[in-house]
């Protein structure tokens, strides 16, 4: 039986010059970065970030501490590049173009759609416009660490690590950020 190699494996084997190992490492959490930068980005901006949080990993690389999870490390340089990008270029939040790249395809619309797809996609629907939602009504703090917590699924702690704060500030932003979004809906 093959075992696929944890997080902290395939960073001792980067750390060890295997290209490849961070290059999976890359592959696991590439979308959720992208995501992550999708609640700020237009999807240009958001690729753009997102390789350059991949690229300050691997500069940073030896500095990963195995007591955080991967996914948070990884977070929380996002989490940085993010707030470089609005301090060093001085954008504002722009809303999220939707794209569909090279690799949709139109035939794939000519398909029939059974009952469980379908249901699939209605609920994704949903959770974009309620994401979108999110993004225009609320502080941007308060979008994020919704968006680490409920999507993500992060703990209050490792939203802590991710953005610099304490454990009880987090509390206090995620009580805020329910309490509007309680008004919104």
């Amino acid at each position: 039986m093959h075992l696929e190699p944890t997080d902290f494996d395939l960073v001792q084997t980067a750390l060890k010059g295997d290209a490849a190992s961070f290059g999976e490492l890359v592959r696991r959490f590439q979308t959720g970065i992208l995501r992550f930068f999708l609640l700020h980005h237009r999807l240009d901006d958001a690729q753009d970030l997102t390789q350059e949080t991949f690229l300050a990993a691997w500069k940073s690389l030896r500095t990963y501490n195995p007591k955080w999870k991967f996914s948070t490390w990884i977070l929380a340089i996002a989490h940085q590049q993010n707030a470089l990008f609005f301090r060093n270029l001085n954008h504002s939040i722009r809303p999220k173009v939707v794209d569909p790249g090279e690799d949709f395809q139109m035939d794939i619309m000519e398909q029939p759609i059974d009952h469980a797809e379908f249901k699939e996609l209605e609920d994704a629907e949903n959770a974009e416009n309620l994401w979108n939602r999110i993004r225009q009504n609320l502080p941007k703090d308060q979008a994020e660490v919704l968006w680490f917590f409920y999507v993500e699924e992060k703990s209050q702690q490792e939203i802590a690590q991710i953005t610099d704060r304490s454990v009880s500030g987090v509390k206090s932003i995620l009580f805020r950020a329910r309490e509007a979004l309680r008004k919104i809906l």
